[in-house]
């Protein structure tokens, strides 16, 4: 990668989080996690990491009575304790972090403010975003975009279970190619499956370069860095 970032921002969803179970935070991925993001720091990169909340609650597996308005909230209030946990996780291995949350829930997680996770990542933390934009009917992947454009971010990294952006459905079709690079607008053309895309257009829009990369293994996220893994998505 030509140009080395100085602040990322990594989006994880919650089943990932949840391990084999998808189901609370899984304490062998939390530490490979602390551990990747501590060497990343030692190399002079801040880190804020968007956590989904399927792990906990996901809206579109919500019980048939329950509206979808709230099925969406308690989603969001689920990514809030992803990043609990997950930044709890993180102190306890000796890297230190805070959680955040766009939903307010100042009993238990600090209410997100821009000023207050710049003064985190000065001091040298590692700040999880967790309520996803407070907003029903937006994913945690389109949160993930607007705190890194708002961040001022260099990078946005997706991490995934898959390594990177194919040319089709690699569970589909075996002849199924990795590509090294793509633009948003090839991106489109070809149908290629990024992310939700309302979140897509609005990094198109920003201009914000992305990494989609397999992060289920230990030392992934310095290979994304190095541009060694995963697809990089960049404007035109």
């Amino acid at each position: 990668m030509t140009n080395s970032p100085k602040r990322i921002l990594l989006k994880v969803s919650g089943e990932l989080l949840g391990g084999e179970q998808g189901r609370g935070i899984d304490s062998e991925i939390a530490r490979y996690l602390a551990a990747d993001v501590k060497a990343v720091q030692e190399q002079g990169v801040q880190v804020l990491i968007v956590t989904g909340g399927g792990n906990f609650y996901r809206g579109r597996d919500k019980d048939s009575d329950v509206a979808l308005s709230v099925g969406d909230r308690m989603g969001m209030l689920g990514s809030v304790m992803s990043a609990m946990g997950l930044a709890s996780a993180c102190n306890t291995n000796g890297v230190p972090a805070v959680a955040m949350s766009a939903v307010e829930v100042p009993q238990f997680v600090k209410t997100f403010r821009v000023e207050s996770a710049e003064s985190a990542l000065k001091a040298g933390k590692v700040v999880m975003l967790g309520g996803g934009s407070a907003t029903p009917g937006f994913t945690t992947d389109t949160a993930g975009v607007a705190f890194a454009h708002m961040l001022e971010c260099d990078l946005l990294l997706k991490g995934t279970s898959v390594d990177g952006v194919y040319d089709k459905n690699p569970q589909e079709h075996e002849d199924a190619v990795r590509l090294e690079t793509v633009t948003y607008d090839e991106a489109l053309e070809q149908e290629l499956h990024v992310m939700d895309m309302t979140a897509f257009a609005l990094a198109r829009d920003k201009k914000l370069p992305m990494v989609v990369f397999d992060v289920t293994k230990p030392g992934q996220l310095q290979q994304a860095l190095a541009g060694s893994i995963g697809t990089r998505v960049e404007a035109n």
